[in-house]
């Protein structure tokens, strides 16, 4: 009865998608979503630069341990050679759709950082810069 009433006002009636349209948007989509990174193809070393001076970082597919009560998804154990991070304690991190986060005990993101170049990341405020040794 509403239809009726919307059509005899000149509002056009609602049509499903067509399936070309739908495998079109499925297709598009797929190309565009980024891909997540393994942990196995981003682990091992690294070199960080950034504001509060240089490290090396050793990023390992092993699991680290969550803060208990954390509901954050699990994260890598990550071993830090240097004091480039003394004001953030990173104590693991785990891949994501654009690149890398470095995650503090809890699991909560600290620093991310975005794929730029070959083995090559920036953090998401430019102030850092990831690159594998």
């Amino acid at each position: 009865m509403l239809v009726s009433a919307l059509t005899l006002l000149g509002v056009p009636a609602c049509h499903a998608p067509t399936s070309e349209a739908v495998d079109a948007v499925e297709e598009n989509t797929m190309h565009t979503s980024p891909l997540l990174n393994e942990a196995e193809g981003l682990a091992g070393n690294w070199h960080l630069a950034g504001p509060e001076g240089d490290c090396a970082l050793e990023l390992s597919a092993r699991n680290a341990p969550v803060a208990q009560g954390s509901l954050a998804a699990p994260m890598q154990a990550l071993t830090i050679a240097g004091d480039c991070l003394r004001d953030r304690s990173p104590q693991g991190w785990r891949p994501v759709p654009l690149g890398l986060e470095l995650d503090n005990a809890d699991g909560m993101a600290i620093l991310t950082f975005e794929h730029i170049g070959e083995a090559t990341y920036r953090s998401t405020d430019g102030a850092w810069t990831l690159t594998r040794r």
